[in-house]
Formats: C-alpha cells, structure tokens, sequence
C-alpha cells in the first residue's frame, strides 16, 4: 500500500546488519470478507513439476518486482512469471476491472483492497498465512496494514497481501556537528533530544531541518505522540476503525512539542516554506543537527553528509522506553480470486518476504522482513538503519502514517502544523480539526 515515502525511495544499498529479522507477536487474523470461497479450497505448499505460467500486475517502475520475480523462476525454472507494468494512474485506475475479467492477473500489487475485497476479487490469504507461518516471520503491524474485515475497515480481519519490504522513518544527525557541539552520544530519550537542540541553538546553528510545506512538520508531531501512544489504538483510527478518535494520549503532547520548538528557534526558520527536497538539500549541505525523515532519502542525504551521516530510531518519552517508527509496506502483491495456481502465487509471496529475497528488497532501499543473512560495516549507516529497524521490532512500535488516515489527511496535516509553528494554532483545536476531517471521511 502507498505511504507517505513509498513514491521516494531511491536505489540505496541498504544492507543490514546479521541477525536482525523481522518477526513480533502474531496477529489473531480472523475472518472477514473477501474471496472466501478461495479460501475453502486445499492448500499446498508444493510447486508442480510442470510447466506453470502466472501474471503479475503492478505500477512498480524501480524493477524491484522483476527482480523478485527473477529470483523466484531461478529457484523455480519451470515457472514463468511474466510482469506486466503500467504508470501508477493507469493501474490504480483499471485494476479493479482486470482483476474481475476472464484473463485477470494471478498476481498484482496492493494500493488499495476495500472494493477488490468487496467484490470477492482478491483471494483471503489467511490458509497460506498458517500454512507458511506467516504470523511468526513478518510484524503484526506490517501484515494488519492488509487486512480488511467484513465491514470493509482495514488493520484487522482476513489478510489479503504481504509486502517484500519496508520504509521507515527516524532521527538523522549529523556526526560532525554533534562532535562540534559537545555531544557524546545521539539522544535515547526526549529528555536528551531537547538538551542536544538547546546546545545547537546557543552556539548559533540549526537544532531540526523541517519541511512543514510537505507535511514533515507533522511526522515530528506524530513521532513525539507515537511514543507516548498505544500502536494498536493510533493505528485503528488511521485504518479508520469505527468510533476512534485522534485525541490519544501524547498527540497533544507532540503538538505542544512542535510548538514549544518553534517558539524557542530549534528547527529552521524557513521550515513552513521548505519542501522536503528543500530541507534534504539544507541537511546535506551541514547545516543542521537532526533531520526527523525516512529512510528513502538516504542516498540524497549520504551524497551531501558523507560519513558524517547517522541515523537512529526516534528517542523514546523516558529511559528505557519504547521507540517507534511510522512504516509502510513496497513490494505488497495479492492473489487474485480467479488465479488458477494460487499455490505458486503463494510460493511467490512466501519467497518475497523471506532471507532469500532480503538482500533484492534492500538493494532497492527498502528494508527486508528477514535481514539474517545480511550483514554491514559497524559504524555505518546501513549498520545504523539494521539497529533502527531492530529497536523499534522488539518495542512492537510500528505505527502507520497520520497522513494516510483519510483522503485529505495530508493537507489537513500541513496547514495546522504550519499554523502552529507560526504560533496561531493550539493542540487542541489542532486535534479537533484533524479529528473533524476523519469524521466527514468516514460517515457512512
């Protein structure tokens, strides 16, 4: 499914460190809509010694899909994957109406699920899941992210996607300046956070880049509310759970935060002018100490910093305490209803999420399910993005982003952070908006 980074990871190498695999508690995945009748069917895990073609749709242009496939048809030389491409509008546009045909793909990425699950067009994956263990080898988050029940709500019911990886999102700094600063260590805590951007402030140098014009102003709000934040309530009202609500504990916490930042001049005094291509430039250029972004942008970013470059998960509210990241899924593909050899297609999918294809997904910027057969200097910023991703997995802290909680999220998201970084706004009319526009989103 999209995320607020999908459309800007880059081709980085991002291999991580050994032994860092992606596996958390495992998610209940009761029934709920969908192509049950698929779902009834015997199910196996062996792949048939004959010849076997299959199809799969998408609107991937980076290649990582071709790769998957090609790695997949290696180990499997009898059967032919043939990947058929269109731009992102042409295939968000007709998906729905070549999965319902006679010649629909067997395979196809995932933006959307509720009227392909609707209209039975997508097979429940929830046999394949116990089959292949699937609740045991990816997060609880990152297979809720495709899940959608019978009242057509997301984040809980059948599963109907995995995804072969991930973007995240955290705290870069720049080493140099830390160095220059005084500052031994990057901050564990929100505590520590504040201190380290007093420091930059008194010696006359930009504490946090923002790009607010983007809606970055409004990952800082979240990241400070996430830690603070249950995952499985803040994620039910970005899913759109019936009777959730966006006044939770901390999101007042992280718009009080951003307020606070502004009124004592540590983030950029253009941040509500600055796009996020802006604010990579400025970063790169060294002059800030933290950038709050997400892993898509490292190779932009390592080009300007340099090994001065580091990353880590976003501190978390006290010593000790849990960190967070809002993640999305790439690489997401499902099963259609009308697929005629949905144990390959299955096969497919198992091998997308597993240590065969980690070091393919990393190689497009994106981070594996299993990284256990990875491995990168220490010290480096792969090295940093492995012990990120491994802080946050064992703090179950995977949320999803704010901006995808309903259709105008986003620029409900831009205008009240920029209005509280000019100081016209306060967190309780902020939640109050962007709770109002989830409301008129999800009236029935």
């Amino acid at each position: 499914m999209r995320n607020a980074g999908r459309t800007q990871v880059t081709a980085l190498a991002v291999a991580l460190t050994a032994g860092v695999s992606l596996s958390a508690c495992s998610s209940s995945g009761s029934a709920g809509g969908g192509a049950t009748n698929a779902a009834k069917q015997a199910v196996s895990t062996t792949i048939p010694s004959d010849k076997v073609t299959l199809t799969l749709a998408t609107e991937d242009t980076s290649g990582l899909t071709q790769k998957l496939v090609d790695g997949f048809t290696k180990l499997h030389p009898n059967v032919t994957i043939n990947v058929q491409t269109t731009a992102y509008s042409a295939y968000t546009a007709n998906i729905q109406l070549r999965l319902a045909s006679s010649s629909a793909p067997d395979l196809s990425e995932t933006v959307v699920l509720g009227n392909l699950v609707k209209h039975n067009l997508v097979r429940s994956l929830d046999d394949y899941a116990n089959l292949y263990g699937w609740t045991s080898k990816v997060s609880k988050y990152a297979l809720d992210e495709y899940r959608m029940g019978s009242d057509q709500i997301g984040g809980h019911g059948s599963l109907y996607a995995v995804s072969a990886g991930f973007a995240l999102t955290g705290l870069y700094y720049n080493k140099k300046l830390m160095s220059k600063l005084g500052i031994s260590a990057p901050p564990t805590t929100l505590d520590e956070l504040d201190q380290d951007l007093a420091k930059a402030k008194a010696a006359g140098d930009i504490g946090f880049e923002v790009a607010a014009k983007d809606g970055h102003a409004a990952f800082l709000v979240q990241q400070v509310a996430d830690a603070y934040a249950s995952p499985d309530t803040m994620n039910s009202w970005i899913f759109g759970a019936k009777g959730a609500t966006f006044d939770q504990p901390g999101v007042s916490q992280g718009a009080q935060k951003l307020i606070d930042w502004a009124k004592a001049g540590y983030i950029n005094k253009t941040a509500n002018a600055n796009a996020l291509t802006d604010s990579v430039a400025e970063f790169s250029k060294g002059n800030a100490l933290f950038f709050n972004d997400g892993n898509w942008d490292a190779a932009s970013l390592q080009k300007g910093v340099g090994n001065d470059l580091g990353f880590i998960a976003f501190p978390a509210a006290t010593p000790g305490g849990n960190v967070n990241s809002m993640v999305g899924g790439t690489a997401g593909y499902q099963i259609a209803a009308k697929s005629k050899h949905p144990d390959v297609a299955a096969a497919f999918l198992d091998y997308s999420i597993g240590a065969d294809a980690a070091k393919i997904v990393s190689s497009f910027g994106n981070l594996p399910n299993d990284s256990s057969a990875l491995d990168a200097p220490a010290g480096s910023l792969n090295s940093d993005f492995a012990t990120a991703w491994q802080a946050v997995q064992k703090s179950n802290g995977l949320f999803g982003y704010w901006a995808n909680a309903y259709e105008a999220a986003n620029t409900t998201l831009t205008q009240t952070t920029e209005q509280m970084i000019g100081g016209s706004l306060d967190p309780k009319s902020f939640i109050k908006q962007v709770q109002s526009g989830w409301e008129q989103a999800h009236q029935a």
